[in-house]
């Protein structure tokens, strides 16, 4: 398997429903990179935790706010 890196970043309300399609378009845009479905949903799972922590403190506390989410990914070497 050769290495695959892919760079994103996303904008997104801290909102719970803005948080499930943020985790359909990052599905989606490791499709595009055809990262391997284990891989794939390991990925936006510790992604998608990540961000929730973000919008329970910003929109369950404070009642509003952004999550600026931006990561590179990286998926193994030979």
């Amino acid at each position: 398997m050769s290495a695959q890196a892919g760079f994103f970043r996303i904008r997104f309300r801290a909102d719970p429903v803005e948080l499930a399609f943020f985790r359909g378009g990052l599905n989606r845009w490791l499709l595009g990179l055809d990262w391997p479905a284990t891989e794939r949903q390991d990925a936006v799972l510790a992604i998608n935790e990540a961000c929730d922590n973000c919008v329970q403190q910003a929109f369950f506390r404070d009642g509003g706010g952004e999550v600026d989410a931006r990561d590179l990914l990286e998926r193994g070497r030979d």
